[in-house]
Formats: structure tokens, sequence, C-alpha cells
């Protein structure tokens, strides 16, 4: 599993800097690839859903509210909203961190400078890249194997 992560990780850093991409939101390409990636296909699979799931619809949420250029105090409302559910609800099960979080981490990031609406779908498409990516990757490559079924004895 380390040696799998550790090779689409690398390769994957290396066609963005290749590209001149390293910047800006596409970091979150490598976040979606270094969350969702698991040992197992099932569990890769189960954690990619939850992340496309929970930003997509918690970048949807992210997007509204900034298109509606919220005052500081909206905004501070928010994302004690946000932050609270979050970490309050993350041991109950990652889809509800992953449904909150966008909305923390795009109005904090409003606080400095104003932050496009967009910004919430370029990193749900970026998240949802990767996630892509790791599914792909747990099923092709490097596959876990399962153990050789038992050949009968013959006397």
């Amino acid at each position: 599993h380390a040696a799998r992560l550790a090779l689409l990780l690398g390769v994957t850093s290396a066609i963005m800097a290749a590209l001149h991409r390293l910047s800006g939101e596409a970091h979150w390409l490598l976040t979606g690839i270094l969350l969702s990636l698991r040992p197992t296909p099932e569990a890769t699979q189960t954690k990619a859903r939850q992340r496309i799931i929970g930003n997509t619809l918690g970048g949807i949420a992210a997007a509204l509210v900034l298109l509606t250029h919220p005052g500081p105090w909206a905004v501070t409302a928010v994302v004690a909203a946000a932050g609270t559910l979050a970490y309050a609800l993350r041991p109950a099960n990652y889809l509800y961190w992953c449904l909150a979080f966008p909305l923390l981490l795009l109005l904090l990031t409003d606080f400095g400078r104003p932050t496009p609406w967009y910004a919430a779908a370029v990193r749900a498409g970026l998240v949802l890249a990767g996630a892509l990516i790791s599914i792909a990757a747990s099923r092709h490559l490097w596959p876990p194997g399962h153990p050789p079924e038992p050949r009968p004895e013959h006397p």
C-alpha cells in the first residue's frame, strides 16, 4: 500500500510540476489521492465515495454561501457551525467531515481575500479526480493478492 501511494503521489506530482500546476488549488488532486487510497479496493471505494459525495455537497453549500458575499459576522457563524459539526461528527462517519469541511475551509480562506464561488467547484472536481485515480490504482496497480486456493491432494 505504501509503495502504491508513493508511486501515485510521485507520478501525479511530477506531471503537475511538468504542467506548472503545483500552485493554486491543484494540491487538491494530491489530497484526493492521499485521503482516498486505502490498502484494499473495498476500503478505497468506501472512502472515495464518502469524499466525492461529501465534497460535492459541501462544495455546493460553500459556493451558495460565497455567492451571497457574506459579511464577517455571517462568515464567523457559518465557520463556527461547520467546524463544530465537522469535528464533532467525524468519529461517527467520515462522510459528515467531508460535508462540513468545504464550508469551513473555503470560508476561512475567504477571510483574507474574496474567494470566488467557483473555487468550490474546482476543489470538488480535483477531489473527484483524485478519488477516481485512487479507485483505479487500488484495482489495477498491485491489487492485493488473495491467498492461493489449496490444491487437492491426490493419493
